[in-house]
């Protein structure tokens, strides 16, 4: 898993796009035994509606992204892309979790 903000720093109402790189080195597809889920801090959310990476059955809410259990992963890797934004100035951890 790979995760980056671009820009890594937003002002109260900005915009910065979430990338998320969940990697699969295995020759054959990977199958998800657990749901991966992405939630935001409390003054980050979501304001894309979809996913615009290439990872397939993504979920998106105003607050974290989900690729539910049983989902495919090829091999190699697929992304997660969102755009977020924050509002409050300060730092926002955001850790990501199943």
């Amino acid at each position: 898993l790979a995760k980056a903000i671009a820009p890594s720093t937003i002002a109260p109402g900005g915009t910065a796009t979430l990338t998320l790189t969940l990697g699969n080195p295995n020759a054959a597809p990977a199958t998800l035994t657990a749901d991966f889920v992405d939630t935001m801090p409390a003054s980050v959310t979501i304001t894309s509606a979809a996913s615009a990476g290439t990872c397939v059955g993504v979920a998106v809410t105003p607050v974290s992204v989900r690729l539910p259990a049983g989902s495919s992963l090829a091999p190699g890797s697929c992304t997660i892309v969102v755009t977020i934004t924050s509002s409050t100035l300060g730092t926002a951890i955001n850790t990501t979790g199943s």
